[in-house]
């Protein structure tokens, strides 16, 4: 019994550090996006000319 208590706690931090590739790879890492200071908006850095066409509005300020 005291084998299978110690699977059990490995598949349970596996499972909790599973969640981790996930935070650290997000998509808003990845394309560089971030929050405005005053958090009504998002920046993103260096967009790509696809990106910039597929947004409405003005996107050349």
């Amino acid at each position: 019994m005291p084998a299978l208590a110690g699977v059990a706690m490995a598949g349970l931090v596996v499972l909790i550090l599973s969640a981790f590739p996930f935070a650290r790879g997000g998509l808003a890492r990845i394309i560089g996006a971030h929050t405005a200071p005053e958090g009504g908006s998002i920046l993103v850095v260096n967009p790509s000319a696809e990106f910039l066409a597929g947004l409405p509005g003005d996107t050349q300020s």
